[in-house]
């Protein structure tokens, strides 16, 4: 569950692993603009909740809305980190900043999965009006309300203390901030990264089967001849459920896959981590970018431009923001 930020050292038969000065420059400068783009797209988001239509689908993306916006600002406290770790030892100071940069990365990331969920889920609820009960059910006010309040609880409960323990209990043969987190205890959390990534699988698999399940119900609508006249509405709705799987897939697949082949390598092999780690680094600023891309779409979806000429100003049953 915790982060290893670091290129690489053999200490008393561990891989300790550091980045150098160039790449945390880079990264620092990196986090530093999608913080400032993330703010700012996401607060511009959040006004424009105060004109949209208060569905299903418009309370879990404020969720993910706010989700986001945390997301980018614990980025300041990630460009800080590395900008800073050689100058720290492992005390008060790092320890806060690591547990921030790590538990609000992890727990945001997990709660705007989850909250694409719910929204998969009652998008495929309000457009197709399955018979099932229950998927009527998700999207009654009261049940959302609940949906989002276990959402956020259960994933802040998890995360933080462990990662709150780890990062406490890694100060062992640590000189500075980037020491903290050391190799051999990877194996202690195994079971919880091996669960965390199937959890993860899932959630991608059911996604993917709700939207194929979207997508063939409006290519039925599309044929009915009362809605031919909806084509344009139907085609943006269709461009909404493929640019969110997407951005899914592209956010969070690639440090998922990392994550296995971090459970699965060998420790002796300790250019292979090194290599594992230069990736991770990567494949964690690329997941955090998901809390620019979710608003400016969002904003784009809005605007004039985005829209098309002969969608309709209304559409209850087929609100997808």
């Amino acid at each position: 569950m915790t982060e290893v930020f670091i290129s690489f050292r053999v200490m008393e038969n561990q891989c300790i692993l550091t980045l150098n000065s160039t790449e945390r420059e880079i990264l620092t400068a990196m986090y530093v603009v999608i913080f400032l783009i993330g703010v700012l797209s996401n607060v511009a988001t959040l006004r424009t909740f105060k004109q949209a239509e208060k569905n299903a689908a418009f309370i879990y993306m404020k969720n993910i809305t706010v989700s986001d916006l945390l997301l980018s600002l614990s980025l300041l406290f990630r460009a800080v980190y590395y900008l800073k770790s050689d100058e720290w030892a492992p005390e008060t100071l790092c320890i806060f900043i690591t547990f921030v940069t790590v538990s609000v990365f992890h727990v945001n990331m997990y709660c705007s999965i989850l909250f694409l969920l719910w929204t998969g889920i009652s998008r495929y609820a309000i457009i197709v009006k399955h018979k099932f009960s229950i998927l009527h059910s998700i999207v009654k006010p009261k049940v959302i309300v609940v949906v989002c309040i276990v959402t956020w609880i259960v994933p802040a409960m998890c995360i933080g203390p462990l990662i709150l323990y780890y990062t406490v209990n890694s100060q062992i043969n640590a000189t500075s901030c980037y020491d903290l987190i050391i190799n051999k205890r990877r194996k202690t959390f195994m079971n919880a990264h091996v669960f965390v990534t199937v959890i993860f699988f899932l959630i991608l698999l059911f996604l993917l089967v709700i939207y194929a399940l979207l997508v063939y119900h409006l290519h039925q609508l599309q044929k009915n001849s009362m809605i031919a006249k909806r084509h344009s509405t139907i085609v943006e709705i269709c461009r909404k459920l493929f640019t969110s799987i997407m951005v899914f897939i592209i956010c969070f697949v690639p440090y998922h896959i990392q994550r296995l082949l971090q459970i699965t390598f060998d420790d002796n092999y300790c250019q292979w981590y090194q290599m594992l780690n230069k990736v991770k680094s990567g494949v964690i600023l690329v997941a955090s970018l998901s809390c620019c891309i979710h608003p400016l779409l969002h904003l784009c979806f809005r605007s004039k431009f985005c829209k098309s000429k002969d969608a309709p100003r209304k559409k209850e049953h087929y609100q997808l923001h």
